[in-house]
């Protein structure tokens, strides 16, 4: 018998004890996905967002596909439909109200795609039936720190920032002034109670402010509110924070966001880490945004405005500090 035949023999058997071992772990791989229970998603409505964000969560989804489901199609189904699915994955509001109200207990449900004022008067409303099942959540809006470190990146030399607070917004005064004074600001703050009229408080406090914050509180920032806010911003020369996409394109100066495609992005990390460990996280903004500007305002305002990429790097610097 030659080396060469003596070489190879042992190479041979280590290649298939090695090539073994790689069949057992990847029938042990499949026994386990194939154990994990299936997620449903339930949209809110079938509108272009939700759809975003449910596609999102089934293309980046590593376990079991979850199926999905409009809620007026779920109004259809059995009263036990639920039971059959972990977790539950609402997206919306009127998704996360419906599933809070039925779904049996001991489900474990993320709700994706709500604002945390809404999140927080669900949580109210369905504290005793709550307690009987796991939950998270992970916000539509943003956190305040953030829109405060946007207005701080586009206007450096800033000292006072103005807001208007109303029904929503008002429980969080404390959490407006320690995020203001962490970036250099003194908050220049009125709260707005039934019967006030918003348009004649904002004014006094705009002409205090070096720069706008515009919260999203349904009592002061509607369809007629709106564009009058954005007037004055511009005759008082004062650039405008906003809270939205339309918001900018209407005249506001930037703006933070987390876009559908963010917000599933996400919601399919949750997913993917319940599945692994079986653990939800605590509710959370998402970790994920993109910055909106208006280049034209900014002009208008003679403000040099960077890029939007540049703001997003100078927020997320000051997150990882």
């Amino acid at each position: 018998m030659d080396k060469c035949g003596l070489t190879r023999q042992p190479l041979n058997c280590g290649a298939r004890i090695m090539l073994s071992l790689f069949g057992w772990l990847c029938i042990i791989k499949l026994c386990v996905a194939s154990a994990a229970a299936q997620a449903l998603i339930v949209l809110s409505n079938e509108q272009q967002p939700y759809q975003i964000v449910s596609r999102e969560i089934i293309l980046q989804s590593e376990g079991p596909v979850p199926q999905s489901i409009s809620l007026n199609n779920l109004h259809q189904k059995p009263s036990g439909y639920l039971q059959q699915f972990s977790p539950i994955i609402t997206v919306g509001s009127a998704a996360t109200d419906y599933v809070f109200a039925k779904a049996p207990a001991g489900s474990q449900i993320i709700s994706s795609f709500i604002p945390q004022p809404g999140y927080r008067r669900l949580l109210n409303r369905y504290s005793d039936r709550l307690q009987s099942l796991r939950h998270t959540a992970l916000f539509l809006d943003q956190p305040y720190y953030r829109h405060i470190a946007l207005a701080r990146a586009v206007q450096p030399s800033a000292r006072s920032l103005g807001v208007i607070l109303g029904p929503t917004t008002g429980k969080d005064l404390q959490a407006l002034e320690t995020a203001s004074r962490a970036r250099g600001f003194t908050l220049n703050h009125d709260e707005l109670v039934s019967n006030d009229n918003p348009l004649q408080m904002l004014q006094p406090i705009m002409a205090r402010s070096d720069i706008f914050l515009a919260l999203p509180d349904q009592a002061i920032f509607n369809r007629t509110t709106a564009k009058w806010i954005l007037f004055m911003s511009y005759q008082q020369h004062i650039p405008l924070i906003g809270f939205s996409r339309s918001y900018v394109d209407a005249g506001a100066l930037a703006a933070v966001i987390s876009t559908p495609e963010q917000i599933g992005r996400q919601t399919a990390e949750i997913l993917n880490r319940f599945n692994e460990s079986g653990a939800l996280p605590q509710a959370s903004y998402s970790a994920y945004f993109s910055v909106i500007t208006n280049p034209q305002v900014a002009r208008n305002l003679n403000i040099e405005l960077p890029v939007p990429s540049q703001l997003e790097a100078r927020l997320k610097e000051v997150e990882q500090r």
